[in-house]
């Protein structure tokens, strides 16, 4: 089965949700910067401890989480075990 691809905006650009876990707002914005490049026209959130993380995921869906390995309070394997497939309630 083909990859299903998100519909491009009247810029070309495809629309993109992405959670960043990061404590660092400059390689963030090196993130945000490479994806801008890549054609993805991103609504992003930027957190840094879990409880920030576990609020964001129930806010909204995101299409994909982008986090930094280790952070002082959090890391990826931490993240890993949340479902971040849809919000909850």
């Amino acid at each position: 089965m083909p990859e299903q691809v998100p519909p491009a905006t009247k810029s070309g650009s495809i629309p993109l949700r992405a959670l960043i876990v990061e404590d660092r707002a400059t390689d963030a914005e090196m993130i945000l910067r490479e994806l801008r490049r890549g054609g993805f026209d991103t609504t992003f959130e930027r957190v840094e401890t879990a409880e920030t993380f576990r609020a964001a995921l129930t806010r909204q869906a995101w299409d994909i989480v982008l986090s930094d390995y280790y952070l002082p309070t959090f890391d990826a394997p931490g993240a890993a075990p949340f479902n971040c497939s849809s919000p909850t309630s």
